[in-house]
């Protein structure tokens, strides 16, 4: 429970700050990140390397330099939660997970479409430690 958790967590940290770094509206849907996704590309690949707009994919390591490049990792995510992160988009749900589980294949690309939907299937969690009402300003 608490491991799902915190991935869920980071997750959420992740399109906080996309939100942020694009000017989306809090009540911005996961669908809205397309445009993320798509700056994702241009930042982790060389220019003129992406030729058509549907066969965008990222593989681990350009995931984790776009998003560098971008400026939204939080400070106090390390390698594995980045990692963590990664996977949550490959298998985005527990249909995927089953499917992994039985032995198909995991995805090794994140594509617009997995990048929408693992943000689309996020819950809003609480923190686990809520800050005490008298330290909040009136």
């Amino acid at each position: 429970y608490f491991e799902k958790r915190r991935v869920q967590n980071a997750l959420r940290r992740l399109f906080e700050a996309l939100q942020e770094r694009f000017g989306l509206d809090g009540d911005a849907v996961a669908d809205d990140l397309g445009v993320a996704f798509h700056s994702l590309v241009q930042h982790a690949r060389s220019p003129g390397t992406v030729d058509n707009h549907e066969d965008m994919t990222l593989d681990e390591q350009q995931f984790f330099s776009g998003l560098e490049a971008l400026g939204v990792w939080s400070p106090e995510l390390n390698a594995n939660d980045h990692s963590e992160i990664f996977a949550a988009f490959l298998v985005p749900n527990s249909a995927a997970a089953r499917a992994v589980l039985e032995g198909e294949p995991m995805r090794t690309t994140c594509t617009r479409s997995t990048f929408c939907e693992g943000f689309e299937r996020m819950p809003f969690n609480l923190p686990d430690f809520p800050v005490p009402v008298h330290l909040l300003p009136p």
